[in-house]
């Protein structure tokens, strides 16, 4: 499985979770103005959900959810946050 055919996967289960398009779709055009389809609101419930998902997700989510940060523009708070949460679900 490819890099982007993985990241397919979690953007379909994305959306059959929390009805969002994963941050990297296109919303509809009469969705523009709806602030739960903001890019932001969206990056922020997909980094949520792909934390808690992460240890479900098909082998290889570390390199996967590296590209995805990195792509998103998450910065150093969001990685301490994702670290912190990383740690704390471990035990």
């Amino acid at each position: 499985m490819t890099a982007l055919e993985h990241y397919e996967q979690l953007a379909k289960q994305f959306q059959r979770d929390t009805g969002l398009l994963a941050p990297s779709k296109d919303v509809p055009a009469a969705a523009a103005n709806d602030p739960q389809y903001s890019l932001t609101h969206r990056q922020q419930t997909w980094y949520k959900w792909f934390t808690t998902q992460r240890d479900k997700a098909v082998p290889g989510h570390d390199t996967l959810t590296t590209m995805l940060r990195n792509s998103l523009g998450m910065d150093a708070q969001s990685d301490q946050e994702y670290q912190a949460t990383k740690e704390k679900n471990k035990t």
